[in-house]
């Protein structure tokens, strides 16, 4: 699978408005080994579940219990949604236990849930409670506890090796799974080269920190981190296109760099201690076109792209937003957001369908948004968004704002 999501390590691309990140952990001090008893389980209702259902580990005991820490919003959570109902439906007649946990209210789930199937209990933990006390800082993230109510394994779910399977609920079950679990702690994200640093890092010989500090070297690194703070900007292993897209927050489709320069790699830290940070990304632009010899500018031109439209009463799942925070994340065959502007959904399905798209659905506000396509056949998502979001996506020529980059 195609992870476009942080994960262990992998880039992020969409920073959650929550704390939280869509597609894996960024560690908390939460420490949970694998053999020891699990947090207790705090939530303010439970949905699909047979009235007087008690959510305790004294009630649990004896049965294998998964614990998905999940959102609507989550596309890594949706995707991975049907294998999970699939492993429910096969050991629905064995003592096994799903529960998938959210922070989101019953008036965001329900409505979800009458969309898309999650087997098993679904549980609202309007305090994050059970959130903090399992040291949750990212999903999607499975909990497997053994009929003694031992903390057997945790994993994300999005990667291979990192899934739940018929194996291990059936080692469970039997009592024979290997002692020990497997180890829960927290990943801890290896230093590289180009990786951030704090100010203290930045110092000169005489331990003075540089008011201006800008690095730029070619890199061995074959996956690719950028992280672009106000007054910090780091990258690891990081093309050109991609630094650009980071620095000017211009999409794929609306960029355009000369070939050759396109395979070349760089790590990058740049700092600036200063009250007035804004500056900062220009200051890199700048920096990059006097390293490489280029030449950065944005032009408006006629071109082939496709045109988002709404009609005047919006039918589908694209509703306006009751949640409280914003979130966008993305995985193959899954877009979903929450509290979100129309330009992410935008951006989302540009990056699907590789064309550029123009927002003339006249739509203010925010909305929320789960849409499922044929990751296989990217054209597909044309008539997922018609179905599902009750808009219009149609072929047009249009005028379209681009960034081109050219040598000097």
């Amino acid at each position: 699978m195609n992870r476009k999501l942080f994960n262990l390590g992998i880039p992020v691309l969409f920073l959650i408005g929550s704390g939280l990140i869509a597609g894996g952990s960024a560690g908390q001090s939460v420490n949970l080994q694998p053999g020891s008893g699990p947090p207790e389980i705090v939530l303010a209702k439970i949905l699909q579940a047979p009235p007087e259902t008690r959510v305790d580990w004294q009630a649990l005991r004896g049965k294998v219990v998964v614990l998905e820490f999940w959102a609507t919003w989550c596309a890594p959570c949706i995707a991975q949604q049907p294998h999970l109902n699939q492993l429910a439906e096969r050991f629905s007649d064995k003592q096994v236990q799903f529960i998938s946990i959210t922070d989101e209210p019953e008036e965001i789930v329900a409505p979800f849930l009458n969309r898309r199937t999650v087997k098993g209990w679904v549980g609202l933990d309007l305090k994050k409670s059970t959130f903090k006390a399992f040291g949750i800082s990212g999903i999607p993230r499975t909990f497997v506890i053994d009929p003694k109510g031992k903390i057997f394994a945790s994993m994300s779910g999005t990667q291979e090796g990192e899934r739940l399977d018929e194996d291990m609920l059936n080692q469970l079950i039997a009592g024979s799974a290997p002692a020990g679990g497997t180890d829960v702690r927290q990943p801890v994200i290896p230093a590289k080269p180009g990786q951030l640093i704090g100010p203290d890092e930045t110092k000169a010989p005489d331990n003075e920190v540089a008011i201006l500090s800008i690095s730029i070297r070619p890199s061995k690194e074959t996956t690719s981190t950028t992280i672009v703070m106000p007054n910090a900007i780091t990258a690891t292993g990081a093309d050109l296109n991609s630094l650009l897209q980071s620095l000017l927050r211009v999409n794929p489709t609306h960029l355009s760099t000369p070939a050759e320069m396109q395979g070349t790699r760089y790590d990058l830290i740049a700092t600036l201690q200063n009250e007035k940070t804004q500056g900062l990304k220009d200051l890199v632009v700048s920096a990059l076109e006097n390293a490489l010899g280029i030449r950065v500018q944005r032009v408006t031109r006629e071109m082939d792209a496709f045109v988002l439209t709404a009609p005047k009463e919006l039918t589908g799942s694209l509703q306006p937003t009751r949640a409280k925070s914003s979130h966008a994340s993305d995985d193959d065959g899954v877009l979903a957001a929450s509290a979100a502007s129309l330009s992410q959904l935008v951006a989302q399905i540009e990056k699907v369908i590789n064309a550029p798209v123009i927002d003339e659905t006249h739509l203010q506000g925010k909305f929320d948004w789960d849409l499922l396509y044929d990751g296989k056949n990217p054209r597909s998502i044309l008539d997922a968004v018609r179905q599902q979001l009750g808009l219009e996506l149609l072929a047009a020529k249009r005028q379209v704002e681009l960034v081109i980059v050219e040598k000097k």
